[in-house]
């Protein structure tokens, strides 16, 4: 899984606060327009009824006056008023009148002129809040009433609503602005205080993760910040310390491990040669050989189960019990079962481990060997034909009254060994793909006319061209023995006394 698919969901702090920040802002904004709204409404509703009121109060004097002149100078009057009045500032204003007897006045040019309107004004004027619906619509209503003559004045309360509605848009969009300017700088000081620190910090953090440990955070302004920082920079030293004891202890298992590798034993009548990969720095394969009275010696190939400390510590428990078994017994079969009573008691229930064991006798011309679990190991013939080392019984560790077959060949001069841990046949390519059997043993029945030294490099190379750049999984070793001397070497085969089968 990749870096972006890990962290695809999450929201970065920046956005998270800005987020906070414009929600919570935007909320309280939004409730302190809703009140806003509602307070100038209902203060504008007052006033303009307030107005209506006192222009009703000065209209009805002059009605009253002009009380002796008849009914038609007053109508010619409120005619005039309403006129001013629409041509002034209140297009939808209206003005009716009621005079003793019932009788009404209303503008002659008003096309709201009826006796619905003046009923709508009347129930109004009887309300507490001075308004009433003509239709569909409302209005409210000034009312002045003296000596049997009453004056309403209205006005739509709808054309208030909207007066204050565009009043409160550009409330908004000035509130918008300046929110817009708040968010720019909160996201300027946001990247400058948080996001750009947060960015140096995972970057530090990245590269201690990728091993390079001992790096030293910058330091902030920010004291919470400067802190993390300070906490980063302690645990990179730490890491420093902690990586610096770990390469000094485990440079001295390598070192321990080099006496596991018998480079320098020089078998009479065998050249012996040896490839050790480890997958970490100290590896849970082991390879030895071991003099042995006469011209005799001891070959030994095993693998402890996994790889790094662990299992190089069991690679020296096995070698370190080899060489006590072989205070008791030389024989391939009876070593590998005195070396399993032994192992299964000091290691980890888990923990196994498999082994060949070969016994080889120059003067005889015999190679006898056993091998607990191991990989399919290999005897080429100098004529060139090819046979199998099979596993003569299960791997190390698991049951310790468990007993091997032994297998012997009669060897001669120029005949080869191979020998190598199952590190080899599962070498992954970067497909997923293992080197396996098959090409093993095709490799080696291929090296018959290799020169004796060029083995082990032609045989890394085959296995570096499989895995490309994939690492290793496991710890590969191979080893590779030629027969240089056999004194009975041209005696006829019937002679010895040995058992040989052949590779189909």
């Amino acid at each position: 899984m990749g870096r972006g698919e890990r962290h695809r969901g999450f929201w970065s702090v920046r956005l998270q606060i800005v987020l906070a920040v414009n929600l919570a802002v935007g909320g309280a904004l939004a409730g302190l327009l809703v009140v806003d709204y509602r307070h100038s409404l209902a203060s504008r509703l007052e006033q303009k009824r307030a107005a209506l009121r006192k222009e009703a109060e000065t209209l009805l004097p002059a009605i009253e006056a002009l009380g002796d002149q008849g009914f038609g100078a007053i109508q010619k009057y409120v005619d005039r008023v309403w006129e001013k009045m629409q041509a002034i500032s209140s297009p939808r204003h209206h003005i009716a009148l009621r005079r003793r007897g019932g009788r009404i006045i209303q503008p002659a040019g008003s096309d709201h002129a009826s006796r619905a309107m003046v009923r709508a004004m009347e129930r109004a004027s009887a309300r507490d809040n001075w308004r009433a619906k003509v239709g569909s619509r409302e209005i409210i209503v000034g009312k002045a009433k003296h000596q049997g003559i009453t004056v309403f004045v209205s006005e739509y309360a709808t054309d208030v609503h909207h007066a204050v509605r565009r009043e409160v848009a550009w409330r908004i969009a000035a509130l918008a602005g300046v929110a817009l300017l708040g968010a720019i700088v909160v996201n300027v000081v946001l990247l400058r205080v948080i996001t750009w620190p947060l960015g140096e910090l995972l970057a530090t953090v990245r590269r201690i993760g990728a091993g390079e440990v001992g790096v030293e955070a910058r330091r902030f302004r920010t004291r919470e910040l400067d802190l993390l920082a300070q906490e980063i920079t302690a645990m990179s030293r730490s890491l420093e310390a902690a990586d610096r004891e770990r390469r000094q202890e485990l440079g001295k298992a390598r070192k321990l491990q080099e006496h596991l590798w018998a480079e320098a034993a020089k078998p009479d009548g065998l050249a012996v040669d040896a490839m050790h990969r480890p997958a970490t720095d100290v590896a849970g394969d082991y390879h030895d050989i071991l003099r042995l009275d006469g011209d005799r010696c001891l070959l030994c190939v095993a693998d402890v189960t996994g790889h790094g400390v662990p299992a190089a510590m069991g690679a020296g428990t096995l070698k370190a019990l080899l060489h006590s078994a072989t205070e008791e017994t030389t024989e391939p079969a009876a070593l590998i079962a005195r070396i399993n009573r032994l192992f299964g008691s000091v290691i980890l229930p888990e923990d196994f481990a498999s082994m060949i064991l070969l016994r080889f006798n120059p003067h005889a011309g015999l190679l006898e060997y056993a091998s607990a679990g191991h990989e399919t190991c290999y005897l080429l013939r100098a004529d060139g034909a090819l046979q199998r080392l099979e596993s003569t019984g299960m791997v190390l560790g698991v049951w310790s009254d468990t007993s091997w077959d032994r297998g012997a060949f009669g060897l001669r001069t120029g005949d080869r060994l191979f020998l190598y841990t199952d590190g080899v046949t599962e070498a992954r390519s970067a497909e997923g793909e293992q080197f396996g059997r098959g090409r093993t043993e095709s490799l080696v029945a291929g090296m018959r006319d290799v020169a004796f030294d060029e083995i082990l490099t032609r045989w890394e190379s085959a296995l570096h061209e499989h895995m490309g750049h994939s690492s290793p999984g496991d710890d590969v070793t191979a080893v590779v023995a030629e027969v240089t001397s056999v004194p009975i070497a041209d005696r006829p085969r019937k002679e010895q006394r040995v058992v040989e089968e052949s590779v189909s």
